[in-house]
């Protein structure tokens, strides 16, 4: 299975989402540059700095994860996405269906 729960939990792992560090890189910037961020262009910066977040997180994380796996196994995980192999709400299910989304 390529997701064990070690590795889930890392690849879920709450740090990478965190306004923690993006308010530490802002105040990293401001002192080091002697720079006065808006808050309107802190907003903005926001996705751009999760997304280079997201990229190490990949890197360091998941492309390593995902070189050790062989191409059987990697065919037969993916399995887990057809949508009988899938936890879902009920309700959304059903929502969803009623919109002709889902035959």
């Amino acid at each position: 299975m390529i997701m064990g729960n070690e590795f889930r939990s890392k690849l879920l792992a709450k740090e990478f989402r965190n306004t923690t560090i993006i308010k530490e890189i802002f105040k990293n910037l401001e002192n080091k540059f002697s720079y006065s961020i808006d808050s309107n262009l802190k907003n903005r910066l926001k996705f751009r700095i999760y997304s280079l977040l997201d990229e190490i997180h990949i890197d360091q994380l998941v492309k390593l994860k995902l070189q050790n796996i062989n191409w059987d196994e990697m065919k037969e995980n993916s399995k887990s996405f057809l949508w009988e192999n899938c936890n879902y709400w009920k309700e959304t299910a059903e929502l969803v269906k009623s919109y002709n989304l889902i035959t």
